[in-house]
């Protein structure tokens, strides 16, 4: 927890960083917070850890 996150838009366009807040479940998901609102395509998706 506390890692650095990174989300990018499929177009490369709109980059947002974020920070590991805790786990959930136990498949390895976490969740996190980010600076800005993400827009709704963000839901669900992948983020690069940094």
């Amino acid at each position: 927890m506390g890692r650095k996150v990174l989300w990018r838009s499929l177009d490369g366009r709109l980059s947002v960083k974020g920070v590991i807040v805790r786990v959930h479940g136990c498949k390895g998901r976490v969740l996190a917070k980010f600076r800005r609102p993400l827009p709704g395509q963000a839901i669900g998706t992948q983020v690069a850890i940094v």
